[in-house]
């Protein structure tokens, strides 16, 4: 499993209709792996302050949960596709966007009352 929090100052107007879909796609395509099994969950019009700028600007902060486990490589490509997408559907400057990687043990996410673990066992 699979969870993208993506927490951004842009108004939920502005986002595109599709975009976790392409979010969940994008990412399914670098990870291999079905496009189901990720959880996209936008949070827009989010109040932000930043320190690098002394004006509003508009920023995208992604936790990126994930029970599969990868090397520094692998999320420098799972970045840079999650990067692309921001910036192609949000209209935001890749300097804008960041991203942190957690990796969670199957046992430590649960759906339908259960671990991932416990599914697939």
């Amino acid at each position: 499993m699979q969870i993208l929090r993506i927490q951004t100052n842009i108004r939920s107007a502005d986002i595109p209709e599709k975009f976790e879909q392409d979010v969940s796609y994008s990412l399914s395509v670098a990870m291999d792996l079905p496009a189901d099994k990720f959880v996209v969950i936008v949070e827009p019009a989010v109040r932000m302050r930043i320190g690098f700028a002394s004006k509003e600007t508009t920023v995208a902060v992604v936790n990126f949960q994930t029970t599969r486990p990868s090397s520094r490589t692998e999320n420098d490509t799972y970045a840079k596709k999650l990067t692309l997408v921001l910036c192609e559907q949000l209209k935001l400057d890749p300097a804008h966007i960041f991203i942190s990687f957690d990796f969670k043990d199957a046992k430590s996410f649960a759906t339908q009352g259960k671990t991932i673990a416990s599914l697939y066992e």
